[in-house]
């Protein structure tokens, strides 16, 4: 699968035409319009092409009074493996989406290929740094419990909240 991501911008963008099922793609979308669009906060979330079969939506809310990143995976079950949303707190004075989160998903994708899937309090480790903090360990999956879900970007279950985890924890 190959990875569309790229070192120094954002993956491709699916935009819908307004007809059903119809898009285009918009190739390396720049941080600065991509950052207003989500600023914005319109309806739906902004769709990122991670390879050929791996989307993630991505969307700004409010989360318990929080403003927060909840980034969403679309294509995971088809390797066998729950959907993943991460919901991250908004940095003030963020710049640029934290792409880190990409990568990860495409990590995921290609370890449940492989046939290691992550589920209910697995977790997953960040081999370099993430977010540019060497402090993060990786995330911890849980089953939604008694979140409250409201504004989320859901995918279909069965899907796994991933929660940021310190070196330390």
């Amino acid at each position: 699968a190959m990875n569309l991501i790229p070192e120094d911008g954002l993956p491709p963008i699916l935009i819908s035409t307004g007809v059903k099922g119809d898009y285009t793609v918009e190739e390396k979308p720049s941080h600065i319009s991509v950052m207003q669009q989500l600023e914005d906060g319109g309806p739906d979330p902004l769709v990122f092409v991670l390879n050929a079969n791996l989307l993630s939506m991505v969307k700004i809310v409010n989360y318990v009074n929080r403003k927060c990143w909840c980034f969403t995976t679309k294509g995971m079950h088809a390797v066998g493996q729950s959907e993943i949303v991460i919901l991250l707190q908004c940095l003030p004075d963020e710049k640029c989406l934290p792409k880190d989160i990409f990568n990860h998903f495409v990590q995921l994708y290609q370890d449940a290929l492989a046939g290691n899937v992550v589920s209910n309090l697995g977790h997953s480790f960040f081999s370099q740094n993430f977010l540019n903090s060497k402090e993060h360990g990786g995330f911890l999956y849980v089953t939604p419990a008694y979140q409250s879900l409201q504004d989320l970007v859901l995918p279909t279950p069965p899907y796994l909240f991933g929660i940021l985890i310190q070196k330390w924890e």
